[in-house]
């Protein structure tokens, strides 16, 4: 029971809120190993495992409200915030706080992001113009005119109590409906 309590511990201390998204990324890595057909598939499963990295690293910049300085006692602060789920933990909180020091807390989330938006392409197999391209090749559903009501003063008395809405082809041939 002990090494079972021990892994959630090590994936909240190593990735902090990027522990969220651990099992998902397990799960689809296992798909893709599972069902390759021989296709080289260590790039994917890579990228699979890099997000929950990339998606700590992103919550860490932008809701972390602990303050670390850079020092010889940043990994175990690290550690102990991100098993608290207060950072990102030591891998995504470091990575993070790197590239907050060399590009500004902006341009590194701007950074992360593209980075995750990378990584689902890869992992998915999709680019973006493939993804567009889906999406304007969708069904779309064709939607019936329905008939102009009759004027006012025109209809019959038989008409005045039917009602107004247009009544669809399989219900008008068939009462059951």
């Amino acid at each position: 029971g002990w090494l079972i309590a021990l892994l959630p511990t090590g994936c909240k201390g190593l990735v902090g809120w990027g522990y969220y998204l651990m099992a998902p990324a397990l799960a689809v890595a296992a798909y893709i190993l599972l069902f390759h057909r021989g296709r080289p598939v260590a790039l994917r499963t890579a990228c699979t495992l890099l997000m929950p990295v990339a998606l700590g690293s992103i919550c860490h910049l932008l809701l972390c409200q602990v303050a670390f300085a850079s020092s010889v006692g940043i990994i175990p602060r690290m550690w102990n915030t991100g098993v608290a789920l207060q950072s990102g933990g030591v891998v995504s909180g470091l990575l993070a706080h790197g590239f907050q020091a060399v590009f500004g807390h902006i341009a590194a989330v701007v950074i992360f992001v593209v980075i995750l938006l990378v990584l689902l392409a890869v992992v998915f197999h999709q680019g973006i113009a493939g993804l567009w391209r889906r999406w304007q090749q969708r069904e779309r559903w064709a939607y019936e005119k329905a008939p102009a009501p009759a004027p006012a003063r025109a209809r019959s008395s038989a008409t005045a109590h039917a009602a107004d809405m247009p009544v669809h082809a399989a219900a008008r041939d068939n009462p059951r409906i």
